[in-house]
Formats: structure tokens, sequence, C-alpha cells
């Protein structure tokens, strides 16, 4: 079976049983965290270039200073989003369907 007719299977059969919608929340959650990651660092830059300081700034700058707390926090939600994944799929019996 070439390339092409196994991608077409499987995408059939994905839409077949509508697991294409958790295939896009994976995607989903990647967006989400890149525009989380990318948005603290812009409002960290401006924060910091415009001397920004109090309320919401002082959020921006404890975030833009622990990163690495921030890495655990998306390496636990890309995780919850698996096994979340993971637990619908056995739930709704899509294991013992036969494609």
């Amino acid at each position: 079976m070439c390339l092409a007719q196994a991608k077409k299977r499987h995408l059939g059969w994905c839409c077949t049983i509508n697991l294409a919608g958790e295939a896009y929340c994976a995607g989903n959650v990647s967006v989400v965290v890149a525009l989380a990651i990318g948005s603290i660092e812009t409002l960290g830059l401006v924060a910091d270039e415009l001397g920004l300081d109090g309320g919401i700034w002082n959020v921006v700058n404890a975030a833009n200073d622990n990163f690495g707390a921030l890495g655990y926090a998306i390496i636990g939600v890309f995780v919850a989003s698996w096994l979340i994944s993971l637990v619908v799929y056995r739930v709704m019996g899509y294991d013992k369907l036969n494609p």
C-alpha cells in the first residue's frame, strides 16, 4: 500500500469515528502554549523598555523570571491533554472498532 493510500485510509477512519477532534485538541494546546509564551515574552520586553511596574506588570515580570516553572506547567498541560484523550478514546469504545 502506498503512502497516499495509507493516509487516505487513516484519515477516513479518523473522520468516521470522530477522532479528528482529539487530534485537533493537541494542535490547539500547542497554539495556546505558543501564544502564551510569546505574550509573556512580549509583555516582559514592553515592561522592561518602558520601565512599567506594579499590578499586572509585576505578574508579567515574575513569569519572565520563572520560565523554568512555567515549562513544568506546560509539560503538565500536554500530559493532561494526552491522558484526557486516552480516557475519551477508551470510554467511547473507539479502541474496539475495526477500521
